[in-house]
């Protein structure tokens, strides 16, 4: 079970005055934003916010108004396959496959999750194999041979259903403010959202690679040749290690970010404009 504070009735969990910003900070008449300086941008940001659905002060003492709860699926699974072959007296062959499953789809507790309450549902996949090989050869009882040669990948890939994502995508809940590298958003995810003012504000934070999708891998080879004299023993050799890696920089707020010390603020227009742009 997780609690939040969301977005109205906040207003009944603490005293708070809403501003006017262009003039000069002064209440407006009953805590309310008169229509003509709604925002319709921010107005559409503070919709996906989910209602209040607790309201039991008793309970809450005021730190949050909104309780969910959700059942991630998490299974993880390894698996190892190994075989040692004796090919003679001289020669042995040991070959291991090794893999590692690691899933999290759910709304909450996702690696690239998207706030701090059931946004959206996302899939986690991390998915690693190992393939390792080893051939020691038996030259003679002083002299041995020891050839490995290993591939491994461990990708990260984090998806969303299509249905899933249309309900956080800027077109389906009504914003419409432009972004200036709109490339940096490919799925057209709505802007974060971070608010302050009360205890435990409800976020909006999407990772900064969204979409997730990476690849890691490695080939590593190496040989050893041992001699051993009456008191010494003499080593040589070499080792090649390749890593491969395609993995998205962070881009912060690739999406846009909407900040208020109040809810309410991302919802006022505080610019004079006559097209009713706000900054």
């Amino acid at each position: 079970m997780i609690c939040f504070t969301s977005f109205p009735l906040c207003l009944l969990l603490v005293p708070i005055v809403v501003r006017d910003p262009l003039n000069n900070r002064n209440p407006f008449p009953h805590k309310m934003v008169p229509p003509a300086r709604v925002d319709r941008n921010g107005q559409a940001l503070l919709s996906v916010l989910p209602r209040p659905n607790f309201t039991n002060r008793d309970v809450s003492r005021g730190n949050y108004n909104y309780v969910f709860q959700d059942t991630p699926q998490v299974p993880k699974r390894t698996d190892t396959l190994k075989f040692d072959w004796n090919l003679n007296q001289n020669n042995a062959v040991m070959f291991s496959y090794s893999r590692r499953d690691d899933i999290n789809d759910g709304k909450v507790g996702i690696p690239a999750g998207a706030g701090n309450f059931d946004v959206v549902r996302q899939r986690s996949e991390n998915v690693g194999r190992v393939f390792i090989g080893r051939w020691q050869r038996i030259f003679s009882p002083t002299l041995i041979n020891e050839f490995n040669a290993s591939y491994s990948t461990r990708p990260l890939d984090n998806t969303i259903a299509p249905n899933d994502l249309k309900t956080i995508q800027r077109e389906t809940i009504g914003f419409r403010l432009g972004q200036l590298t709109p490339a940096n958003n490919p799925l057209g995810i709505m802007p974060n959202t971070v608010f302050g003012g009360v205890p435990n504000a409800a976020q909006v934070s999407f990772d900064g690679r969204t979409p997730v999708d990476t690849t890691h891998e490695i080939v590593s080879i190496s040989n050893n040749l041992t001699k051993t004299f009456t008191s010494h023993t003499v080593k040589m050799g070499f080792y090649f290690d390749r890593v491969w890696a395609e993995n998205q920089a962070t881009a912060g707020a690739f999406n846009g970010q909407c900040t208020g010390t109040r809810f309410w603020e991302c919802s006022i227009n505080t610019t004079s404009r006559p097209d009713g742009l706000s900054r």
